[in-house]
């Protein structure tokens, strides 16, 4: 039910700040929440990452639009959940640990492991075949090992 108020709030408040966001002195920033701010170099940054579903789309300007939206409103979240003390939160800091290990972990995996070795075209396009290739087995099983010998001795004669 609380989630749902502070969604309903987001909503409400970013309707108000949307004026603000053309309308900024300096050149870099694309709007203004309250002490927030979002920055053109963040806004692309963050656009760049994210996934395109339609990387076609015929009304990308409307796309870039929403997704400005979508900071405006991950901004106010952040405020929201700074005013209630949502970052005191055990369950929060947990949860935020567990993600700081995963990316350190995955920034460790780049720099030992990716960065080290390059993988060649042919390489790569082996492997993608390779990936594509279903194979069908079947399992034998028995607490008896010549049964099983005897099985797979008589599959290897066809």
């Amino acid at each position: 039910m609380k989630m749902s108020l502070i969604f309903f709030y987001i909503l409400l408040t970013s309707c108000f700040f949307v004026a603000e966001i053309t309308a900024q002195v300096n050149k870099t920033t694309l709007a203004k929440i309250g002490n927030e701010f979002i920055s053109a170099a963040e806004y692309k940054n963050r656009f760049e990452l994210m996934p395109h579903l339609n990387p076609g789309e015929p009304d990308i300007d409307s796309v870039k639009l929403n997704f400005l939206y979508t900071l405006i409103s991950e901004k106010l979240w952040a405020i929201e959940a700074r005013s209630i003390g949502l970052g005191n939160m055990d369950i929060v800091k947990y949860s935020l640990n567990s993600l700081k290990k995963i990316l350190v972990r995955d920034a460790l995996f780049k720099l030992e492991v990716i960065n080290k070795f390059e993988i060649s075209d042919e390489d790569l396009n082996e492997g993608i075949n390779k990936s594509l290739t279903a194979l069908n087995m079947n399992v034998i099983s028995s607490t008896d090992s010549s049964v099983v010998f005897k099985l797979t001795s008589h599959f290897h004669h066809l």
